[in-house]
């Protein structure tokens, strides 16, 4: 029972700290959007290891590596990728307590729920939900995979009105997501 109650506040401070997910982002005095000094470029098709993760994966081409977000930006997009992990506690465990309902009472909006399979054989499942800030409305992309002891957790933000252009180049970089022991 600690173990559900854990994985429950550990889900509510994710969806909540979510919201403000676009904090790498800053203005120019342009008024142009532009991401920290610490971010970069990575070669397509390189893969990134996580800090402070076992995580390592494969950014969508353009998208810049930001080592205190822990993960990924494009600034142009307005998209932010963040990687954590979860030790301890199956993605199995995780989804079974993300129910539409449990979704809403965190102001979220559940869209759908797609079971997957990643590139190297872990299962795991992709949460799409919706949710506004400051009169814009985003989606947000909660991946959730692993095997029964540890869960990659990967949420992804991004203009609503930017899915048709984004969605399937993230999938793709999520499906290239998994752990590696450190040596």
């Amino acid at each position: 029972m600690l173990q559900v109650k854990h994985i429950c506040v550990v889900i509510c401070f994710a969806l909540a700290s979510a919201v403000n997910a676009q904090v790498p982002l800053s203005l120019t005095t342009a008024g142009e959007l532009q991401p920290g000094a610490d971010a970069f470029v990575v070669k397509p098709g390189e893969s990134v290891m996580i800090p402070e993760t076992h995580v390592k994966m494969i950014p969508p081409e353009h998208f810049m590596f930001s080592p205190d977000l822990k993960g990924f930006i494009h600034a142009g997009t307005s998209s932010v990728m963040q990687v954590s992990e979860i030790i301890g506690t199956s993605f199995i465990m995780v989804s079974k307590n993300l129910t539409p309902e449990y979704i809403a009472s965190q102001k979220f909006v559940f869209k759908e729920k797609e079971e997957i399979s990643t590139l190297h054989g872990a299962n795991g499942v992709i949460y799409v939900l919706g949710f506004s800030n400051k009169g814009v409305d985003y989606e947000r992309l909660m991946f959730l995979a692993g095997d029964y002891h540890n869960t990659i957790w990967i949420n992804v933000s991004y203009p609503a009105a930017s899915r048709k252009i984004l969605y399937d180049t993230i999938k793709e970089s999520l499906l290239t997501a998994q752990f590696v022991k450190y040596e």
